[in-house]
């Protein structure tokens, strides 16, 4: 895919966790709409938190360095308009 701008999606917690690994799948999930829709390229990633701090709120998820929102929501749907709204904020569309 030859695109111009790179959206970086990591989701920050417990790799035993079953909230920050269905988020993880859930934003692997939406990956392709978010591509599509903003013609952009998208990585998404997993960062280890244990080593930061245990018993912080996860996961967190964060787009190009940013938090956009902790938890996990009831459905992977509920991660793409949080992640469509930041992008548009930003000036990707």
């Amino acid at each position: 895919m030859s695109c111009h701008k790179k959206v970086i999606i990591e989701v920050l917690g417990f790799p035993d966790d079953y909230a920050c690994l269905t988020a993880y799948l859930w934003l692997n999930e939406i990956k392709e709409l978010i591509q599509d829709d903003f013609k952009v390229e998208v990585e998404v990633s997993f960062r280890d938190l244990r080593e930061v701090k245990a018993g912080s709120e996860v996961p967190i998820i964060v787009v190009n360095g940013c938090q956009v929102m902790k938890g996990l929501p009831s459905e992977a749907g509920y991660y793409y308009e949080v992640i469509y709204g930041y992008l548009k904020k930003q000036g990707f569309s």
